[in-house]
């Protein structure tokens, strides 16, 4: 019980430290690698290769800006786990898709599944696009989907995450419209 309540605590502390800046509705670059249309304001967080956009917050709807990944990165950062998933440049796309499955995973999630792995444009360069069902760590459950592309070595991901009730949906044609505005 005490386990369970101090990694509540550490959690909330973590939660209580990151600071989020507007993200304003006019054309933005990501990382120096491409630039999109926001379509909304949002707030976002930046850590490493990784920057985090909500609006709602972060436990009802986040957009994920994962930008180079390069040989042994990983997709979070998970405190105390020893074996987290690794980015691998000669992976498949379904390896990809596992590859992020996996990284679910590791964060607490639970029956996280991708489907429909299809192609799809990232800005001009030829990408791929998958989509995900799981459960947060609380048990609601939630909705994703996933655009990336391969360029100059290194992984580039936007992946959108929300719970299945009411705020995955409320964001998705934005997010659907951000996807489209792309420019490489």
């Amino acid at each position: 019980m005490f386990r369970c309540l101090s990694l509540v605590m550490a959690i909330l502390l973590l939660a209580g430290c990151t600071s989020y800046a507007e993200v304003a509705p006019t054309r933005i670059t990501i990382k120096d690698a491409y630039s999109i249309d926001p379509q909304i304001a949002w707030s976002r967080t930046q850590d490493g290769k990784r920057e985090t956009w909500t609006v709602d917050g972060p436990l009802l709807e986040q957009l994920g800006f994962i930008t180079g990944l390069e040989e042994g990165d990983t997709l979070y950062r998970v405190l105390g786990e020893k074996h987290a998933p690794t980015y691998r440049p000669t992976m498949s796309e379904s390896e990809i898709m596992e590859f992020v499955v996996d990284s679910l995973i590791s964060t607490g999630a639970h029956s996280v599944t991708a489907a429909n792995l299809r192609p799809a444009p990232f800005g001009a360069w030829p990408g791929f696009r998958f989509d995900l069902s799981f459960q947060y760590p609380s048990g609601l459950d939630g909705l994703g989907t996933v655009l990336g592309a391969r360029r100059d070595g290194g992984l580039h991901l936007i992946l959108y995450t929300g719970a299945r009730l009411h705020y995955f949906d409320k964001h998705k044609g934005t997010v659907e419209a951000l996807f489209a505005s792309i420019r490489t």
